[in-house]
């Protein structure tokens, strides 16, 4: 979410998972149900399932990122076709172990040492 404006905001809504929200840059307060608290970035904020929330930025430019990692049978209430790249017919899920590609991942090192 990029909240051009002080005061911009993202209406009330709940969501069907738990799921954590990174404020990247600038600030906002988070309304749930009616209760309001003040977070600048970098955070994570939990945000609880079937709970009421508001995200209005207090600074210009504020960036946030809701996390929604996939569950279970019903990825398509977290991810939409339009979001999956040519070449992919439905994304990981590491989380059941049900998909082989994961094993095969590899990372390199890319830290330096003084």
């Amino acid at each position: 979410m990029h909240f051009e404006d002080v005061g911009d905001t993202m209406q009330g809504h709940s969501h069907k998972f738990d799921h954590p929200t990174m404020v990247a840059y600038g600030s906002v307060r988070v309304t749930v149900e009616g209760q309001e608290t003040i977070f600048k970035a970098p955070h994570i904020i939990f945000i609880s399932k079937d709970k009421l929330h508001e995200i209005t930025a207090l600074e210009p430019d504020t960036v946030a990122y809701c996390i929604h990692p996939i569950r279970g049978e019903r990825e398509e209430d977290i991810y939409g076709h339009d979001q999956i790249p040519a070449g992919i017919t439905r994304p990981l899920n590491i989380l059941n172990n049900t998909d082989t590609r994961a094993a095969n991942i590899h990372f390199s090192d890319t830290t330096q040492q003084d």
